[in-house]
């Protein structure tokens, strides 16, 4: 109680007559992230994995152009794990890569034909995989793109003010509940943990920062979903349907003149997997 005191200390309500800063909405935004408040955001937090950090002799002449020769697969598999979906950072020195990662199921006999499409498009944020927003699925029979992924921010003073949690993404990161009951997952979103009744069936959350929250410079930080093998095989199994994944890697410099993001440059890769 102590501690919440103290984050809580030079935060006061406003007096606005809709509402909003008034203090009903003040106390709806302090407390945990977590399901219910039970956890802290800090709990969750890990040490950077040294596949996510950015080891390299490239120049930053050459940084730019040197995203061309990175192999996307090669940053999301994980020997008995897959990354299916999430963002992380990594920097040396004025070097910046971000990864992003997402996936859906998607129909198998026609998935080639939506992989082919999706690769035509020139601009990827014309496009993206859905989560939790279902506006985004497509359930016409034999095309369908179906989100199994929910990815949420969330809004909590607390863990946003604890120092402990750095600059740790705050939210929900979940196989979603659909997919959850048809597989009989157990598990829940404070263990960041899922599995089935075979022991190699599994999901798990993996979250760190290095960096304070609201920092002036880019930092190595992440928030993944990491799925075995087997509970690969066995979502594609179960639903019949295959996994797309996609993951886009970005380099960039930082530093002055750099934060227009004028310099960065891009590499989209596409899979199906099932």
């Amino acid at each position: 109680m102590t501690l919440c005191g103290q984050l809580l200390d030079g935060d006061t309500p406003g007096n606005g007559n809709d509402g909003y800063f008034g203090p009903a909405e003040f106390l709806a935004r302090q407390g945990l992230s977590s399901p219910e408040g039970r956890i802290w955001a800090a709990d969750r937090r890990e040490a950077a994995p040294y596949s996510c950090r950015l080891i390299t002799s490239v120049t930053s002449n050459a940084w730019l152009a040197a995203v061309s020769e990175v192999d996307p697969e090669a940053l999301v598999d994980l020997n008995d794990e897959l990354c299916v979906w999430g963002r992380w950072t990594a920097r040396s020195g004025a070097l910046l890569r971000c990864i992003t990662v997402a996936s859906a199921l998607v129909s198998r006999r026609t998935a080639p034909a939506l992989v082919r499409a999706l690769l035509t498009v020139e601009d990827p944020h014309d496009y993206r995989l859905p989560d939790s927003d279902e506006h985004f699925e497509i359930g016409v029979p034999g095309y369908v793109l179906r989100g199994w992924v929910s990815d949420n921010d969330a809004v909590a003073d607390f863990d946003a003010r604890d120092p402990w949690a750095g600059d740790l993404r705050l939210g929900t990161l979940k196989p979603r509940s659909w997919i959850a009951n048809r597989l009989d997952l157990n598990g829940d979103e404070e263990s960041g943990r899922w599995t089935g009744a075979d022991p190699t069936f599994f999901m798990r959350r993996q979250s760190w920062s290095i960096g304070e929250r609201h920092g002036d410079e880019e930092h190595d930080r992440g928030d993944r979903l990491l799925a075995s093998r087997a509970m690969i095989d066995k979502i594609c199994g179960t639903t019949g349907m295959a996994l797309l994944c996609e993951v886009t890697v970005t380099h960039d410099l930082v530093g002055k003149n750099t934060w227009d993001g004028k310099k960065r440059n891009s590499k989209v890769s596409l899979r199906l997997i099932g």
